[in-house]
């Protein structure tokens, strides 16, 4: 039966099939509550009816996916605290501290996939596996205002529609951004009719300006364009983010979020590295399948990116421009009848003082001229910079039938100097990038075991890179900087789907990862040595381990040193596996996983 063509969209009845279940709060007004700081999925579903399904041999389903993503926090309950020498320790509350340290997300990627039922695997081919016909959305990027009064963006709202053939989206997004026109609307009477008009005004590269002013009357019946061109809509919930879709038309679409830069803006707001992502996103699907495929199985995985930090010093710089300048002017020497012919040298020096509390740290001369160059130099230290310049000026003394020639000496010399504040000022040098992972099975006709909670999937060391952050102003620095971590974020993120630092599903967790045992290994040094002991001496390591670790680092390894090795090498090292390494770790510290 084919699709009344008159009536008017509904809204998708969704139906939900399963969400992170870790994040039900199973006992109500009880003390014991989900984790707050922890991402989660919720995946929802709509078969349209029979009548609907227009498309020969296949069935239409849509599908909403709800990622809430938030920063991570680990949670201590995953641990067994079985040593109990840490709670003696002079350093106990900055090691609690590690265990509840809360780590901002600065980047997403949402991979949803979809198949047959279990049962139904082998009855089908690859060929014959349910796709994706459309997605929304689909793409986000920002387009920045470089003037002074930046850019406004309060709010961003998708509205969905699913036109007539039941697999085609439309979609407009809603954003309150200043991006500085006008638009004009006027409401006339019955012979009058309605009125548009747009004006927009700007200056490219010339003081030419111009103005456009557009006016369209039209009289249109919207509620029968809507009956005719729509089905079904659905409202979608939006992050103000940048975003990319991949994969369209398999059955397995990926979506990347960043979180927006920072834009040109005023002097009185703060940067301290990228903006952090946090929020829902929600993403509509529309799967066909084969008509005899009795259910889908879907799977969602998130992923969410986070920074680990240690403590840095470092000096803010900035640059000066110091310009010497040199004039000789000639004089007019003559007035005997003898040759009054005369070469005069002319040399001077100036010398630049840095501003209180910065230093010179090195020149760069990046403009010279001269007439009558004899000699420059330029000497610096720390506290001054002097500039010495030496030219000449000549009187020739001609006969009667020629003008005496006046020869002028000048020298120029534009110097950029490199300044840093003496103080060094604190801040966070990020350390490491990892990813936090998070799997939602749900099929029709099957039951999958889920993994419970978040793991690691993904750890790399990104010391190398100078990536930091300091609070301050906002200025072209601090800008650049950030700008620079998101985009190595993001780099790593794309990275990670097959680099070498990938760990497998719910293998690994925080408390496992080569930066919480460098943050570790960095307390127990500050400790006294008793706390940090040889590794002969640490409970729970026997004596066989304890001699291939010190051939491997040496006589005097101790807790901190073991802690300290990445676990890459030490699995080489050892001949050991990779779960093997970070248990030996955790035993070290005399911690053990529930």
């Amino acid at each position: 039966m084919g699709i009344g063509i008159l009536q008017f969209p509904e809204d998708i009845k969704w139906k939900r099939l399963c969400v992170s279940e870790d994040m039900v709060d199973e006992g109500i007004c009880d003390k014991e509550k989900p984790p707050r700081w922890r991402s989660s999925v919720a995946a929802f579903s709509y078969e349209p009816p029979k009548e609907e399904q227009v498309y020969e041999g296949r069935i239409i389903t849509y599908l909403k996916i709800v990622a809430t993503i938030t920063g991570f926090q680990p949670n201590g309950k995953e641990l067994d605290v079985s040593d109990d020498a840490w709670d003696v320790l002079p350093g106990i509350e900055e090691f609690r501290d590690k265990l509840d340290e809360y780590f901002p997300c600065y980047g997403a990627l949402l991979s949803v996939s979809v198949g047959p039922t279990k049962p139904e695997e082998s009855v089908f081919k690859a060929d014959e596996y349910p796709y994706f016909v459309d997605f929304e959305p689909k793409k986000r990027e920002l387009y920045e205002m470089v003037s002074e009064s930046g850019e406004r963006v309060s709010r961003s709202v998708q509205s969905v529609n699913v036109k007539k053939g039941t697999t085609t989206t439309n979609s407009t997004e809603v954003l309150d951004i200043d991006m500085g026109f006008n638009v004009g609307l006027k409401v006339g009477g019955e012979k009058e009719g309605a009125g548009l008009n747009y004006g927009q005004q700007g200056q490219w590269g010339t003081k030419e300006l111009s103005q456009t002013q557009r006016m369209d009357i039209r009289t249109t019946d919207g509620l029968e364009e809507i009956r005719e061109g729509f089905s079904r809509t659905t409202n979608l919930s939006q992050m103000y983010s940048l975003f990319q879709a991949y994969h369209l038309g398999t059955n397995r679409a990926i979506f990347f979020l960043q979180p927006r830069p920072h834009i040109v803006t005023s002097n009185f707001t703060f940067v301290n590295g990228p903006r952090q992502l946090e929020g829902i996103q929600e993403v509509f699907l529309v799967v066909s399948r084969p008509h005899n495929m009795m259910g889908l199985c879907l799977e969602v995985e998130l992923e969410t990116a986070h920074v680990g930090t240690k403590a840095t010093y470092s000096h803010k710089k900035k640059t000066d421009d110091f310009e010497f300048y040199l004039l000789a002017k000639a004089e007019n020497r003559g007035g005997t009848i003898e040759d009054d012919s005369v070469t005069q040298l002319v040399q001077d020096s100036q010398t630049y003082y840095p501003p209180a509390g910065w230093e010179i740290t090195d020149f760069n001369v990046i403009q010279l001229s001269a007439k009558r160059l004899e000699n420059w130099n330029v000497t610096h230290g720390s506290d001054y910079l002097t500039i010495f310049g030496a030219v000449t000026w000549r009187y020739e003394d001609r006969d009667y039938t020629t003008n005496d020639l006046l020869l002028d000496g000048e020298l120029k010399i534009d110097v950029r100097i490199y300044l840093q504040e003496i103080a060094p000022t604190p801040g966070d040098g990020v350390e490491t990038l990892f990813l936090t992972g998070r799997r939602l099975c749900c099929c029709k006709r099957t039951v999958v075991p889920l993994l419970p909670g978040e793991w690691i999937s993904y750890e790399k060391d990104v010391s190398n890179r100078g990536l930091r952050f300091v609070a301050g102003p906002a200025n072209e620095s601090a800008l650049i900087e950030s700008r620079e971590m998101s985009n190595v974020i993001g780099q790593e993120i794309l990275r990670s789907v097959s680099g070498r630092g990938r760990q497998p599903a719910g293998q690994v967790h925080y408390y496992q990862t080569d930066y919480f045992h460098k943050q570790i290994a960095r307390l127990l040094r500050k400790q006294p040595s008793e706390c940090n002991p040889p590794v002969s001496k640490i409970p729970g390591i026997s004596e066989t381990i304890a001699k291939r670790l010190q051939s491997v680092l040496g006589e005097k390894v101790n807790k901190a040193d073991i802690l300290s090795m990445p676990t890459e090498r030490m699995c080489c090292s050892l001949n050991m596996s990779d779960k093997e390494i970070r248990d030996l770790r955790l035993k070290t510290i005399g911690l053990g996983t529930k």
